[in-house]
């Protein structure tokens, strides 16, 4: 018995040892990241060099620690201060181990910032791969749901880089996304910022119009705000516009506007920007001696500021240093007081371990017992919450099916049938041959819903037979369209219930949207089936329409969807020779 009670107290001693030591350098996380986070975006842009020497400390205490994330935080901030210095090899290495880092521990939120970043900073540099980096950090977010915040961020910055390629359609796609989702969200701060890009973005077009429309609409937002910060933005943003468009004296009024308001604020590179504008300005009216006053101030004003962050950069490095020696002396003495807490804990525990390794086993046999049926309680309620999950998953998706075709099929009946009630009775056999074949399609549709609902899977053949039979239940009640069907499978393809019904429902809505508003005289369905992908188009040859007008409508928006619920890509091409509809799906 002596000599069992000697080994259960060494091994407790050694084990409680090591958990207090690890409990000891656990202590020190909350405070690295507390560092991290108190190290701002607007703080490391204003002060780099300081952001580096606190940051450099961060990642050296974290690594002490082996405090992953810790670490990995402070390289992706460090990253965006070296490129805020310049020094845009360092700031890469920072933003690799970072990313590294965040993949390992699958801190999915952090990489995809991280992604963001570095794409972004990369845009002047290496416009190919900022775009790499920008649609990981983007394909992140959607797939892990990291929040509208965050999409809103790579959605306004993506659009920047399509910019930059002269890509305007895909730069207005998705500063259109942004704007979107912020609207959806109230975010009443960052709507004005979305709109301005899309004024700015017009205005490169030459599209005065639609760019004045963005910027009043932008008026309205920053009317409300407390601030005169973005107030000012804005009137240097009519300025510029009213310099595109040739009105100088409408142009100079909105620059001083800006110029006063950024004065108010200490708001360096905007007093600059206005003060060399109207330094243009001036010139272009022929008043070269005030063009020539602004651009005296506006050297004047670079230089001090220059100057300033001069002697702010090396006061913040001064004070760096003595932080640093202060930290060397905090440290010193904080390890002799772990030291005597150490040996304080180490001996209560040398007093209590022998206590202990006498009713260890009796407890032990006890809390297994407990923590087993624990356990068991617990995976009975995880399985019942992942079994209501999925029904109300599956319920939502019923309803929708029922609510978009059947319900507003079943209302149309209802409102025919009381109209009848007010007909003649001459009348009644012909509305009520209308109101029956009505019935009929209705019928079908509820058919076709069960058919994809109800199976777990199907084949690419199951989804054409049903293709065929609309199309041809359809063609007879058109007098002056033809529909053709082109069947192009290379290799047999499975689908999931999901996507049968989806892709059955676009091809659904693209010919109803044909029909109603094309006036066109021929349609084509053809799909294609190889090895890697499936692609299915219906295309017309009516009259077209303008994409851009109709970018939130409900058709084109309830296509997109069911294309994006199935991982496929949706697009739409339309000109006065016709419209293309396409879905992309890969297998």
């Amino acid at each position: 018995m002596y000599c069992i009670l000697r080994r259960w107290y060494l091994v407790l001693t050694i084990l409680l040892c090591i958990a207090y030591t690890h409990g000891a350098s656990q202590t020190s996380h909350p405070v690295i990241d507390a560092l991290n986070d108190s190290v701002s975006y607007d703080y490391i842009v204003s002060h780099p060099y300081a952001a580096v020497t606190i940051l450099g400390e961060n990642l050296q205490r974290a690594r002490k620690e082996e405090y992953l994330y810790g670490e990995g935080k402070a390289l992706s901030l460090l990253g965006l201060a070296y490129y805020f210095q310049g020094k845009y090899d360092a700031s890469a290495e920072c933003y690799t181990q970072a990313m590294k880092i965040f993949e390992d521990l699958e801190q999915y939120k952090d990489l995809a910032v991280t992604y963001g970043e570095y794409g972004y900073q990369l845009k002047r540099r290496d416009l190919d791969k900022a775009e790499h980096f920008m649609r990981m950090a983007i394909g992140l977010a959607l797939t892990y749901s990291l929040g509208d915040e965050l999409l809103c961020k790579l959605y306004d910055n993506y659009g920047v880089l399509k910019e930059m390629r002269a890509q305007y359609d895909s730069a207005t796609y998705f500063y259109q996304r942004a704007l979107y989702m912020k609207e959806r969200r109230g975010d009443t701060y960052g709507i004005p910022y979305s709109l301005n890009k899309l004024a700015g973005l017009h205005m490169l077009q030459e599209k005065y119009s639609e760019a004045r429309l963005f910027l009043l609409q932008s008026d309205k937002y920053r009317a409300k705000e407390h601030s005169n910060y973005g107030r000012a933005d804005n009137s240097a943003l009519w300025g510029d516009f009213y310099a595109r468009i040739g009105m100088v004296d409408s142009a100079i009024t909105s620059y001083k506007y800006a110029l006063t308001l950024a004065q108010q604020y200490t708001y360096s590179f905007l007093v600059e920007y206005c003060y060399q504008k109207l330094s243009e300005m001036y010139a272009q009216k022929g008043q070269y001696r005030t063009a020539l006053e602004y651009f005296q101030r506006y050297t004047m004003h670079k230089d001090s500021t220059h100057n300033i962050q001069a002697r702010r950069t090396i006061a913040e490095l001064e004070i760096a240093y003595e932080t640093a020696q202060k930290d060397k002396l905090l440290a010193a003495k904080e390890f002799e007081l772990r030291q005597q807490r150490f040996w304080i804990v180490l001996g209560s525990i040398i007093a209590l371990v022998v206590i202990s390794s006498v009713i260890a086993s009796y407890q032990y046999q006890r809390k297994k017992h407990a923590q087993e049926k624990r356990e068991l309680e617990l995976q009975a309620k995880l399985r019942e919450v992942k079994f209501a999950e999925s029904l109300a998953n599956e319920k939502v998706r019923i309803s929708r099916e029922l609510h978009d075709n059947i319900g507003a099929r079943i209302t149309f009946i209802i409102n025919a049938l009381e109209t009848l009630m007010l007909k003649k009775y001459e009348e009644l056999q012909e509305s009520i041959r209308d109101v029956a074949q009505f019935s009929r399609e209705t019928l079908e549709e509820v058919r076709n819903t069960i058919w994809a609902i109800k199976s777990n899977e199907g084949t690419l053949d199951d989804l054409v037979v049903h293709i065929r039979k609309y199309v041809q239940r359809i063609q007879p009640h058109l007098k002056t369209m033809s529909i053709t069907f082109i069947d192009s499978q290379m290799v047999p393809c499975t689908l999931t219930s999901l996507q049968m019904l989806n892709i059955f429902r676009m091809v659904q809505e693209a010919l109803q949207n044909a029909i109603k508003h094309s006036g066109a005289t021929e349609v084509t369905i053809s799909i294609q089936s190889t090895v890697d992908d499936m692609l299915i188009q219906v295309v017309d040859n009516g009259k077209g329409f303008i994409p851009e007008s109709v970018l939130l409508g409900n058709g084109i928006f309830n296509m997109r969807t069911r294309c994006e619920e199935i991982g496929a890509h949706f697009s739409i091409e339309s000109s006065h020779e016709g419209t293309k509809v396409l879905c992309h799906l890969r297998k």
